[in-house]
């Protein structure tokens, strides 16, 4: 099938998010239920997936990642995902929607979770953890359901608590270092989340977090082990896939949208970074995706 000239869908927001900021569903509390089909799709908001029973393949942003018990999933807005369809994905656990206007109002470290170049898209939550983790969503979605007074803020409560434990446990699997994030580098890939787009200098994102291009160098190396330029690539990398494998655009309009200004230096990056030209990622999409 060829490639489709229409936008991927995109999941708007619903009543309650709109309202409210969060939203929590139960999913499949019977394990009855077969997830067979799911098309790529992306939303424009967060998501917190928890799953206590889960198998098949769970996609985000062109990775596949084995669904099993215990495992966490954080989105981002417009991270483009979908659910396998051929293994009949069994999914059962909690599932939580956060606009981005809410989030804004959380502390800036939990909007960090979502970063891809933070660290894992997916969490592997121990049994106690994840007992603990699934009676926050418990205890959220009784109020959600009763909206007796001070409801919001309670809610904002126990999700303040479920940010601080995906916090805990993501610095648990990355605990290589054992140390706490510097500020510094949390700031830079904040900035690189806004900017990507725009701005390609890395002395420019040096500048905003107060630092020298070398001192931003060695802290993205000490967290990462990659330098802030590769980092600010993949960042790009990852949008150019994204904007390619959404819509109809050309590889000059990408370009352009990514501010690269001569469409065959925005090539030449792709094909550095991926191995084959947009055309052929489109292609190779197109078969994968929309067969």
């Amino acid at each position: 099938m060829l490639y489709p000239e229409k936008n991927i869908a995109i999941h708007p927001q619903s009543q309650a998010i709109k309202e409210f900021g969060i939203k929590v569903k139960r999913l499949n509390p019977l394990g009855k239920e077969k997830h067979t089909l799911s098309e790529p799709h992306r939303h424009d908001y967060y998501e917190i997936i928890l799953l206590e029973k889960g198998s098949g393949i769970h996609a985000v942003d062109f990775e596949e990642h084995q669904m099993h018990d215990n495992a966490c999933y954080l989105l981002a807005p417009d991270s483009i995902h979908h659910f396998d369809t051929i293994t009949k994905a069994v999914m059962q656990g909690w599932l939580l929607e956060i606009s981005k206007e809410y989030m804004q109002t959380l502390d800036g470290k939990f909007g960090v979770l979502f970063c891809k170049n933070r660290g894992k898209m997916t969490l592997t939550i121990p049994e106690n953890d994840k007992i603990k983790l699934a009676s926050l969503f418990q205890l959220m979605l009784m109020e959600q359901e009763n909206k007796q007074a001070q409801s919001n803020e309670i809610i904002a409560g126990y999700l303040k608590i479920l940010m601080l434990e995906l916090a805990r446990q993501l610095e648990t699997e990355q605990q290589e270092e054992a140390h706490k994030p510097d500020e510094r580098f949390v700031a830079f890939l904040e900035w690189v989340e806004i900017l990507h787009k725009e701005v390609k200098s890395i002395t420019a994102y040096a500048d905003k977090v107060h630092l020298s291009h070398r001192q931003l160098n060695r802290i993205c190396l000490e967290h990462t082990g990659k330098t802030a330029n590769q980092i600010l690539n993949e960042r790009v990398n990852l949008e150019a896939k994204r904007l390619l494998f959404n819509n109809s655009a050309s590889a000059k309009e990408t370009g352009y949208a990514l501010g690269f200004d001569d469409p065959s230096n925005f090539i030449k990056f792709f094909k550095r970074h991926n191995g084959q030209s947009p055309t052929e990622f489109k292609t190779s999409m197109s078969k994968i995706y929309h067969q």
